[in-house]
């Protein structure tokens, strides 16, 4: 009898947890996907989770790996240069001698442009006024060059649209740097006269776009960066920033993705992502960025790709501008969490001594030089390969991210948050 009972309790039992393994797996089936949290411990992608590293701090250390082979020698470019740079040191895991490499190549760089490293778009003395700062080097002396002074003529700034004064107050104010005097007979930067270019180019009903009156989810973001360090001291700025953020929250997709014309980059998400930190704006919690199937950390971290490395569209291959793009918004959401200064607030930086950088030695004479023949006169009587030639020799000192830069479908990123040296409206 006790036998008989017994069995009958086992298989009892034995039910009753079988009942609950599947009420358990009902429950979990209908669901929501998990959001990352804070912690990185979950994340819900939008393609094979399984594919897929399992939290944002596993896919920084992969990027960081990646981007250090593959950007080896930065040097003075949108891609493959500064952006790296600065996502790097600003995670503190600049690889050895990074730093002097970086800046060797810049100083020759300025050596053989006589310290013009473009004559109108002055983004790009912003760019390297960054990335200096980030290596706590003195952008007023480069071997001499004075990278920052071009920044002090406020009209030239401003010539590229919102995006000139966006990224020089970003860069005055990463570690703190006094507009430079403008030349003889041109207007001065201020601080003050910056912020106001940008909030004058608002659109009406909020948001930025470098053209236009619709905004730019990269515009917008950017311009909310460049405005972070105002929101308290002035109070159309704040009201700007909310605006901003408004929009930006309608423009987000249900996946909690961004992008224009109906398709989510990772360029995108990672500008959303810089602008929020900068603001002290959780991007993985904050409702008004946490939309039915995910956060915009959650959309950023689904581009990333197993290995390291990022995706510009979600069918597409690691990309360079996405690397570098979604590695730095990676490393500003870090940083939020640790408590540190921004991504771009470089006042934690320790000011470093430059390394020397002896001048290139005049090469040898060819002591058996190969004679050029004449060129053939053209029909026209004209000298052929004029100044319209294209040249067919590749960039020098860049690996994968140099192939890239005249991506068609990264061309709106090279013109707006990756201030290319190519791209006029950059």
């Amino acid at each position: 009898m006790t036998t008989r009972n017994n069995t009958r309790r086992e298989r009892v039992v034995a039910r009753r947890a079988l009942a609950a393994a599947l009420v358990l797996a009902l429950a979990c089936s209908l669901s929501p996907a998990p959001s990352l949290a804070n912690d990185g411990s979950a994340l819900n992608f939008d393609s094979d989770a399984s594919a897929a590293p399992a939290s944002y701090g596993e896919i920084l250390a992969q990027t960081v790996a990646y981007l250090s082979a593959s950007v080896s020698d930065p040097g003075v470019s949108s891609i493959g240069g500064e952006w790296a740079v600065i996502g790097l040191a600003r995670n503190d895991s600049l690889p050895a001698d990074y730093a002097a490499s970086y800046y060797t190549n810049l100083v020759r760089t300025l050596r053989d442009t006589d310290g013009v490293l473009h004559r109108v778009k002055y983004t790009e003395y912003s760019r390297v006024v960054l990335a200096l700062s980030s290596l706590g080097f003195d952008p007023t002396d480069v071997a001499g060059y004075d990278a920052l002074s071009p920044l002090g003529d406020f009209d030239q700034v401003c010539w590229q649209g919102v995006n000139g004064p966006i990224w020089a107050l970003i860069a005055l104010d990463s570690r703190g740097y006094d507009a430079p005097t403008a030349p003889e007979g041109k207007r001065q930067t201020t601080r003050d006269a910056l912020v106001d270019a940008v909030l004058d180019s608002e659109i009406a009903g909020g948001g930025w776009a470098l053209s236009g009156s619709v905004p730019d989810v990269d515009m917008t973001a950017m311009a909310l960066t460049s405005l972070a360090p105002y929101r308290g001291a002035r109070a159309d700025a704040a009201a700007a920033i909310e605006r901003g953020l408004s929009v930006l929250s309608s423009l987000q997709g249900e996946g909690g993705g961004f992008g224009d014309a109906g398709s989510a980059t990772s360029e995108s998400c990672a500008q959303v992502v810089v602008a929020l930190a900068s603001l002290g704006i959780d991007p993985a919690s904050d409702e008004r960025f946490v939309k039915e199937s995910g956060s915009v950390l959650d959309a950023l971290c689904a581009f990333a790709v197993p290995g390291g490395g990022f995706k510009h569209v979600a069918d597409g291959e690691v990309n360079g501008m996405a690397t570098e793009q979604g590695f730095y918004a990676l490393v500003a959401y870090e940083r939020l969490l640790s408590g540190k200064t921004s991504l771009f607030d470089m006042s934690d930086v320790a000011s470093a001594v430059s390394p020397d950088v002896p001048p290139d030695p005049d090469p040898a004479p060819d002591p058996d030089p190969i004679p050029t023949p004449d060129p053939e006169p053209s029909p026209s009587g004209k000298p052929s390969g004029g100044a319209g030639a294209q040249g067919g020799g590749a960039p020098s000192g860049k690996t994968l991210f140099a192939a890239q830069t005249a991506a068609p479908s990264g061309e709106k990123m090279v013109a707006t948050s990756s201030l290319s040296s190519e791209v006029a409206s950059s």
